[in-house]
């Protein structure tokens, strides 16, 4: 009688591991499959599912600064940094893990060309007078 009901005890463990298994697998194939991406995910899937190998989807972080370094890099403090992002003159983004601010060097630098521009145009002015 033991042995009768240790046999269906590793019938049922078998049993149990193959159905696992199973779901594993039909788990990994339908994430790991451009169509099963595609039908879960729709038109993300199917852009994840059409990347080629070595090209990015996300921007990488080495595009942008902190504000400490953002505001070494325009030379003024990190409270004006602040201030000017939370007002819209430059812009701003968050970091999704931990929340600090950065900012694009990129957008670093446009602003500083806007910045020589106009003081520039103000030395014309002040010459022509």
């Amino acid at each position: 009688m033991r042995i009768a009901w240790g046999m269906r005890l590793i019938i049922g463990k078998l049993y149990e591991i193959q159905l696992c298994s199973l779901a594993f697998s039909s788990v990994f194939r339908l994430f790991f499959d451009p169509a099963g991406i595609a039908a879960i995910f729709g038109n993300v899937g199917t852009l994840l599912a059409a990347r080629q190998p070595g090209r990015d989807l996300v921007e990488k972080l080495d595009a942008y600064l902190t504000i400490k370094e953002a505001a070494e890099f325009l030379g003024v403090s990190t409270n004006t940094l602040r201030n000017w992002g939370r007002d819209g003159k430059v812009p701003m983004h968050r970091n999704p893990i931990n929340g600090y601010r950065l900012f694009k060097i990129d957008d670093l630098k446009k602003l500083l060309g806007e910045i020589e521009q106009s003081r520039r145009a103000s030395d014309v002015k002040r010459k022509a007078k």
